[in-house]
């Protein structure tokens, strides 16, 4: 299995004015702005990464070998919001279009997508790369669509790393370590899944 992005999220789960309210910057302040764009970037990639998880609506193909393609075809991507095409290729590179009468999908936290009992997949695929599926997964749009703590965990670690300059575990002047609190930890921990 193989899994490619194809569209990335259009927006980022807070806004730069957000960021700079609660970060406290007066309005005609605006030096640090790019950095601060990176870094919500940054932050949700984390989140992303550290939940395995897509938050902002986003496209990914997902490619599947033959030996890959069974009657229940479990997916990574997690919350999956629809599957916008299933496409297989046979030894001469020619495409078919599976129709959708021939599965299911589930969408959500478990998603799958389930040949339906009177469904079948094209016979003719080739051994590698031999269906592609489409798939257009996050929880909406906007950031207002993800749980708010999870908003909070975003606004909470994109100023983390603002006002450590984006280096997640550093020495102060006093010894002190500062690395991400755990109140941050524990809630991404809540929302890690584990993609079958």
């Amino acid at each position: 299995m193989k899994l490619t992005q194809t569209v990335a999220p259009a927006a980022e789960p807070i806004l730069l004015a957000d960021a700079r309210s609660w970060l406290g910057f007066a309005s005609d302040v605006t030096d640090d702005d790019t950095l601060i764009e990176e870094l919500i970037v940054k932050v949700r990639h984390y989140v992303e990464k550290r939940t395995n998880r897509k938050l902002i609506t986003q496209t990914w193909t997902v490619s599947l070998d033959f030996e890959e393609i069974v009657d229940e075809i479990y997916l990574p991507l997690i919350p999956l919001a629809s599957i916008s095409s299933i496409v297989t290729y046979d030894d001469d590179g020619d495409t078919t279009t599976v129709d959708s009468s021939n599965y299911s999908v589930r969408t959500g936290e478990h998603p799958r997508i389930v040949l339906s009992p009177s469904g079948s997949w094209p016979g003719d695929m080739r051994e590698y790369d031999a269906m592609l599926i489409t798939c257009v997964a996050g929880y909406g749009a906007a950031g207002s669509s993800l749980p708010q703590d999870l908003i909070e965990v975003i606004e909470g670690l994109t100023l983390h790393k603002y006002s450590t300059r984006g280096m997640g575990v550093r020495e102060t002047v006093s010894g002190q370590l500062i690395s991400i609190p755990n109140d941050f930890k524990n809630t991404l921990k809540s929302y890690r899944v584990f993609p079958i």
